[in-house]
């Protein structure tokens, strides 16, 4: 009976062999993540920028705007960026974008395709600045990495940088555009 005794206190004290490595459950994306989804997707989700600083010959779009939609629980937004001339959208859909955080890498990902390329990143913060860097592929095998900052100065307003980044990975500041909230459609 001892034995029996032993041999059961033995087995309900081993601890199991644990795979959580393997099982672990999906983590749930920070804060600051879940507040940008937020902040990007709210009224209609829709912003504006002027192209005034960059219009050319070449790039005739009096302004850009950029739509995005919250997926569900907050954990993902998708979004495209069109053209607009005299006050109207035009058919000119530049990009897709996609951005989601990853429960497996514990990372915010950022997606986006256009223009015979496709780009493919993460998205951290420095303080309450957002920055994201994508290698962007083309279909003819280049390839290139590029950075973004966003910043968000008020409650309808936020501010992008574009960057390239060479083989050293110093990053040359592009292109800055304010977005301003479209508060019309909401």
């Amino acid at each position: 009976m001892r034995l029996f005794i032993a041999l059961t206190a033995l087995l309900v004290l081993t601890p199991t062999p644990s795979h959580a490595e393997d099982q672990a459950p999906p983590n749930a994306p920070p804060q600051w993540f879940t507040e940008n989804v937020t902040f990007m997707t709210s009224g209609s989700g829709r912003w504006v920028a002027d192209n005034g600083g960059y219009k050319s010959d070449q790039e005739s779009w009096d302004a850009y705007g950029l739509e995005w939609v919250a997926g569900p629980g907050g954990y993902s937004m998708s979004g495209h960026l069109f053209g607009i001339k005299d006050g109207e959208d035009t058919d000119e859909d530049f990009w897709t974008f996609s951005q989601y955080w990853d429960p497996t890498t514990n990372r915010a990902v950022v997606q986006q395709y256009g223009w015979g390329s496709i780009g493919t990143g993460t998205m951290w913060t420095v303080g309450d600045d957002l920055w994201m860097q994508q290698t962007f592929s083309t279909f003819d095998a280049k390839s290139s990495e590029e950075g973004h900052l966003a910043t968000h100065p008020d409650a309808n307003s936020h501010v992008t940088s574009s960057y390239s980044i060479d083989a050293t990975g110093q990053w040359s500041k592009n292109r800055t555009y304010t977005w301003v909230r479209d508060v019309a459609d909401d």
